[in-house]
């Protein structure tokens, strides 16, 4: 089971929104009771790449993740361990759904053994691997829409 929180404490309508576009994004089948929905690994995750510290906390110090889900001890599949690593760590998904994150974000496992952690591994996942095409729609505006997918996110140059 997912074990998840808004950071953004949203109420009603608005969290039942992102508690929708999570589950759908994470790929919770849409006749499933998605309370219950859980990953079995992270290789569940769609469009799954490794990424690092830096990533992740860039983003994190940017941009505000709209949930956080403590999915559980998993299985890390062997070619994402080093040499000596556990197969085993506790798995957490972070929901971004901003920008090139439109319907994904961020996996991070953390790996331990005992009273501290030993190792920590980062990833980013999307529903959609985007192909954004860039419009100017004025003076320090921009438009970026997703050729597969069609989502959109506009951003603001002016500073």
């Amino acid at each position: 089971m997912l074990t998840y929180s808004s950071v953004m404490d949203a109420k009603g309508d608005l969290y039942e929104t992102w508690n929708d576009r999570f589950l759908s994004a994470v790929g919770a089948p849409a006749d499933a009771d998605q309370k219950w929905y859980q990953p079995r690994g992270i290789e569940d995750l769609p469009n799954l790449k490794q990424s690092s510290e830096r990533d992740f906390w860039g983003w994190r110090s940017s941009m505000r993740f709209k949930i956080e889900a403590w999915v559980g001890q998993i299985e890390v599949p062997p070619h994402f361990l080093l040499e000596g690593e556990r197969k085993w760590g506790t798995l957490i998904l972070y929901f971004l759904d901003s920008a090139q994150f439109i319907g994904g974000g961020f996996a991070v496992v953390v790996n331990t053994n005992g009273p501290g952690t030993e190792s920590v591994k980062y990833f980013t996942w999307r529903a959609c691997e985007h192909a954004f095409q860039h419009r100017s729609t004025g003076t320090c505006q921009h438009e970026y829409t997703c050729t597969k997918c069609g989502a959109k996110y506009d951003v603001d140059s002016s500073g």
